[in-house]
């Protein structure tokens, strides 16, 4: 082990760490599925058969003992801790990587133990580190010292020490010596994953006192040479209120060279001095980046007033994307919700729109005033179209969430949540139904009955309902005071095999949309089930007039609902899965409602996700095109994904 150990150190250092990029090319020549154990292993995996499972754990063969220890990384049953800990002492440093992953993502207190354990039994650099990375997602503030008081021998240990406390902060397990820790990982000398784990770190974790690191945070986000490091460590500028910090976002910061960066040093300025940051949030409304002009809008319009308002008319008549248009036509209207000129404006606008998106947008832009409730409703009931009725009915919850909500209204708006409910429609029945379970309405004091909501339940269907049966379970248990139940998914879509094994360890797709194609790879070695189901949808042509129904700037562009509001999909649920594997720029993964609720719904990310790791199925990447993923915006068209070797 001791002369393969450099080796591997190399490796790891090359690819961040990753997991995913072993090539097992060099094990099978197609795809590792030709072989007929790993398949058995796989599929015990997604029917999520524990027993099964762990009787690979005696295999003589390192990679089947692997293959079913990285299984309870999406199986996640705490009653295999037991027999997981065997393995953290196996012989092949592999089979330890892949147990070690999997008691982080179990996270029970006895999987924290098993770590505690491993942290000070293993003796190779790159098991330690993931033991780190590993420990983070599951220990609790009694053992916070395994990870803070942990003296890391070299940059793999740092490493991983730097993602650990990075897991753990997620949790909201945090101290002043990790704030101090990660602002030290931030200097130059550390290696790009220990900086990256520490920006986030210090980005994500809430209410952090970072007053006495500032420098250190300031001059990776000004100066790293890493655009992705320098954009989370601008992020992190949001827990300082400093004038000198405002002064060097709106100065410095907010004009890097990458629209990351410049989209985290905007939100960065949300809280701050209105009179100070209001000229920079105006110039960046008219970026050459639609990403930033979108941010730059959405961080304004909470500091509008009045007077604004009747300035910004006149930045309106400017040729500004729709997306920055509604953004802002909704922030006047929030200042002033009386402003009769305005409402008619913005319905003007709706009425002569062409653009579904365009209108969606201004329907949840009326929404900041209870003076266009009969609009808002006409315009939600009487359409067939499932973005506009979607928009219309999120943009009433919102309207009824308003201080300024009238009490003449209270009547009419306990009458439209049950019509919504009645209607049949999923987002309907689940956006009415979580506006009914807040105590606050005190909606239990206006219904006589709510055998209304059994009825709407009768309309759903499980599992593509899951996301409005979620909702519409927790009114049903709060009119009649039940403990909570639970919904889910029962296996129901086994993987096709005879796919999988057709589909290439490296095949490319083709997706083609209306701002250019893009190239991407998909894994299937790491996630069979998610690519069979995905090459499955785009060899039948699914996704083909579909949309980008959800882009945020600097996360994620999402398609593949259709219905095009991100609550469709289909009669069918996939199995998450939840390899060691890490979110990068570009890489592509499953959408769900909560795990094994996948079906068809997809994202690309713009830049590292981290806190999506272990949570969602990476299952592609981006090889070629993220100029135009960069480029795409809500309601840009899926024209067509292909096989590469298909295309003509």
């Amino acid at each position: 082990m001791k002369n393969i150990l450099p080796l591997l150190i190399v490796l790891v250092l090359a690819v961040g760490c990753d997991q995913q990029t072993k090539d097992y090319n060099t094990i099978t020549a197609h795809n590792r599925y030709e072989d007929d154990t790993l398949i058995q292993i796989a599929d015990f995996q997604d029917r999520r058969d524990t027993d099964s499972l762990i009787a690979f754990f005696d295999h003589k063969e390192a990679k089947y003992r692997e293959a079913a220890a990285q299984a309870f990384g999406s199986v996640q049953d705490s009653a295999a801790v037991g027999a997981l800990n065997k393995l953290l002492k196996d012989n092949n440093t592999d089979v330890r990587i892949a147990t070690i992953y999997a008691l982080g993502q179990i996270g029970s207190d006895s999987a924290q133990q098993s770590l505690i354990y491993s942290l000070h039994i293993e003796d190779t650099a790159i098991v330690i580190r993931e033991v780190l990375e590993a420990l983070g997602k599951c220990i609790t503030e009694e053992n916070y010292e395994q990870l803070t008081a942990f003296e890391a021998q070299d940059s793999l240990e740092i490493e991983g020490l730097s993602w650990g406390l990075y897991r753990a902060a997620l949790r909201g397990v945090i101290t002043p010596e990790a704030i101090t820790l990660a602002a030290g990982f931030l200097k130059p000398e550390h290696t790009f994953q220990t900086r990256l784990g520490a920006a986030h770190l210090l980005s994500r974790t809430r209410e952090a006192d970072i007053s006495t690191h500032l420098n250190n945070i300031l001059g990776s986000a000004l100066y790293d040479k890493s655009e992705l490091v320098r954009m989370a460590s601008a992020s992190a500028l949001k827990h300082s209120q400093d004038n000198s910090v405002t002064t060097m976002l709106t100065d410095k910061i907010i004009k890097d060279e990458d629209y990351r960066v410049r989209v985290s040093a905007i939100r960065a300025l949300r809280g701050r001095d209105s009179e100070l940051i209001r000229p920079a949030l105006m110039n960046a409304l008219l970026d050459e980046n639609i990403q930033v002009s979108v941010t730059a809008a959405q961080n304004l319009s909470p500091i509008l007033s009045k007077e604004h308002t009747t300035n910004l008319e006149g930045e309106l008549l400017v040729d500004l994307n729709w997306r920055v248009k509604v953004i802002l036509l909704g922030g006047m209207l929030a200042v002033d919700h009386q402003n009769a000129a305005l409402i008619d404006k913005i319905k003007t606008a709706y009425d002569t729109a062409s653009n579904l998106y365009e209108k969606a947008g201004l329907l949840t832009a009326l929404g900041n005033s209870p003076f266009t409730f009969d609009y808002v409703v006409s315009k939600s009931f009487d359409t067939e179209q499932k973005v506009i009725s979607s928009a219309g009915i999120s943009a009433l919850a919102k309207m009824r969430a308003s201080e300024n909500f009238p009490s003449e209204l209270l009547s009419a708006f306990t009458d439209i949540l049950k019509r919504a409910c009645l209607s049949g429609d999923l987002v309907m029945i689940g956006v009415a139904a979580s506006v009914m379970v807040n105590p606050d309405y005190k909606y239990k004091e206006y219904y006589e009955s709510v055998d209304f909501l059994y009825t709407a339940k009768d309309k759903l269907s499980m599992p593509k309902d899951n996301e409005a049966m979620q909702s519409l379970q927790k009114a049903i248990d709060y009119f009649e005071d039940n403990e909570p139940e639970k919904v889910v998914n029962e296996y129901n879509h086994p993987i096709d095999w005879d796919l999988v094994k057709t589909i290439d360890a490296h095949e490319q797709m083709s997706i083609n949309t209306a701002k250019g194609e893009i190239t991407i790879e998909l894994m299937v070695n790491d996630a069979p089930g998610s690519v069979a189901n995905f090459v499955q949808l785009a060899t039948d042509g699914y996704f083909n007039g579909k949309n980008f129904h959800r882009v945020v700037s600097n996360f994620v562009a999402q398609g593949g609902c259709n219905r095009g509001d991100r609550w469709g999909g289909e009669d069918y649920s996939i199995r998450s899965e939840l390899g060691p594997l890490h979110y990068k720029e570009g890489y592509i993964g499953m959408a769900s409602a909560g795990k094994d609720t996948e079906g068809t719904q997809w994202f690309i990310t713009h830049s590292p996700t981290p806190h999506l790791d272990g949570s969602y199925s990476i299952f592609a990447r981006v090889i070629a095109g993220m100029d135009v993923v960069h480029q795409l915006g809500v309601g840009d068209e899926i024209i067509s994904i292909s096989l590469q070797n298909n295309e003509e």
